[in-house]
This record gives C-alpha cells, structure tokens and sequence, in this order.
C-alpha cells in the first residue's frame, strides 16, 4: 500500500492538489490538508477550535467536492484554516473533524482558496490505494 501524501501543482490561475492513501478516509483527509498547506504554513500551528460536520454526496468526486467547499468557507467566511484533519467513513459519509487555526496566527503562503471546481475532479481507488485530484480557484 501508498503511503499517505500530496502534492500541489501551479495551474493558471489555480492551484491542482493530488493526494493519496491506503483508505479513501485518508485519502480525503490527505487532499485537505494539502488545502490547509497551499494557504498556510500549518506544519507547527496548535488548533485553538475545533470544527465538526458531515458530508454526503452521490458518489465520491462529490464527497471530495463538498468536504473541500467546506474548508473553502472556513478559510473565507471565518478566517480560519484547518491544522488538523480527521476524516472517517460513516455509512456512505464522512464525518470531517478539524482542529483550526486563525489565518492571523499563521504565516500566509498562498492565496485563499475561491471554489473547488468540477474539471479535473476525481476521487478513485487503484492498485495502491487510494488518489484524489481537484482543481481549486484561487
């Protein structure tokens, strides 16, 4: 099996995330703190609040969709960003647990993500395990 990782990649005008693990719960978890990472400099930040919420979706490019879009909202509407991810399967959703940090208490790395976009989204198991792929406007 992968070893949990990701990647960003520049795109114009966007920012291309790739993530993979053994599970897709990982996977998922990877692929947001990928996110957390392309905006932040969260390698050493401590959570001061924790934010907790359910995603269910149709198939799995949709869980990925709306679990991102949440974390979109967080970094935009409360200026937060995530420092710790916790992602776990519950029948077909995920229940998401993030300890968060305020983006002023954080060195900014990168713009603050816009929208996670439909093109290039995929959510897939291979041989391996697990791989995501999403293109975030920013």
């Amino acid at each position: 099996m992968v070893r949990p990782g990701h990647r960003t990649l520049p795109h114009t005008a966007d920012l291309l995330i790739e993530a993979w693990a053994p599970t897709r719960a990982e996977c998922l978890a990877e692929t947001v703190r990928a996110l957390s990472e392309a905006v932040a400099d969260v390698r050493f930040a401590r959570p001061e609040g924790t934010v907790a919420f359910r995603v269910t979706g149709p198939d799995d490019p949709a869980l990925l969709r709306d679990l991102l879009e949440e974390v979109v909202v967080l970094v935009e509407v409360e200026g937060v960003v995530p420092a710790a991810v916790s992602v776990v399967e519950d029948g077909g959703a995920l229940l998401a647990t993030l300890g968060v940090v305020p983006l002023d208490r954080v060195e900014t790395v990168g713009p603050a993500p816009k929208a996670v976009t439909r093109h290039q989204l995929a959510l897939e198991p291979r041989p391996d395990g697990w791989h995501s792929r999403v293109l975030v406007d920013v």
